[in-house]
């Protein structure tokens, strides 16, 4: 268990979250909703029967998005992977990093990194945050 004084003394630590994984958060929200946009449109074909030049066309457009949406999901996972990775090498708990994770994505939403979106992208990121804890 950590102490109470550890765990606000650490909270407090960071108010500023760095350049770099401010812009990978960012291109990530922005390059997963074009992502859903676009997979949005090719669902509105029957792909089992029509495929026209432009169902052809969306559904290659798709493919791209989902592509570039993939390669920054990875990007901002590194990102927190090293963070939650830096927190358990300490000895943090998983509830304590949790805490940390949500601190940083309220200093991302705040300083304009990210949009809230009604917890989708803290929801995925926490549970990033468990998965890379565990292992």
């Amino acid at each position: 268990m950590v102490p109470q004084q550890h765990a606000t003394a650490r909270s407090d630590e960071f108010s500023v979250v760095p350049p770099d994984i401010a812009s990978a958060a960012s291109r990530y929200q922005t390059f997963r909703e074009i992502e859903a946009e676009h997979l949005a449109l090719m669902a509105r074909h029957n792909l089992l029967e029509e495929w026209t030049d432009d169902v052809r066309a969306t559904v290659l457009e798709a493919r791209e998005r989902v592509r570039e949406a993939r390669e920054s999901r990875a990007e901002f996972r590194g990102h927190v992977r090293e963070f939650v990775l830096a927190l358990r090498t300490t000895g943090d708990s998983l509830p304590t990093v949790l805490r940390h994770t949500r601190v940083m994505l309220q200093l991302l939403e705040r300083s304009g990194a990210i949009r809230g979106d009604g917890g989708w992208l803290e929801a995925e990121i926490l549970e990033w945050a468990i998965e890379d804890y565990e292992t």
